[in-house]
């Protein structure tokens, strides 16, 4: 009986690496695909914000395939509002909200990306 326990207890060792190892691939393989996805984003972003045409870019396909549907439509609204605005104050955010700033820089680099739950932080 104790010679069967050895193999038996040997599988059960090798299957659990096995499984780890395919987590540590499948996570790494979710922070490329963040890294990338982020990376192509702000590519796109950042030519698009240097035209400074908010509705175009509201409307464009890279800004609707990216963002969360209310997440667009927040933008979409405080863009209205400044539009709709004649006092010549800013009545929504008074920065961008993708690169934290009035003056974009030509260039951005992505830095940490930490796991959250479901969700990843850039």
């Amino acid at each position: 009986m104790r010679s069967l326990m050895i193999p038996w207890l040997a599988i059960a060792l090798v299957g659990g690496g096995i499984s780890c190892a395919d987590r540590k691939t499948d996570r790494d393989s979710d922070y490329r695909s963040v890294r990338q996805f982020t990376s192509r984003f702000y590519e796109w972003y950042v030519k698009a914000a240097a035209d400074g045409n908010m509705k175009a870019m509201i409307d464009a396909k890279e800004m609707r395939q990216s963002l969360e549907p209310d997440l667009l439509q927040a933008i979409k609204n405080d863009y209205e509002a400044q539009a709709q605005d004649k006092t010549g104050y800013i009545v929504g955010l008074d920065f961008d909200p993708f690169l934290a700033t009035q003056n974009p820089c030509d260039r951005y680099e992505i830095g940490k990306i930490a796991e959250r739950g479901k969700a990843f932080w850039v």
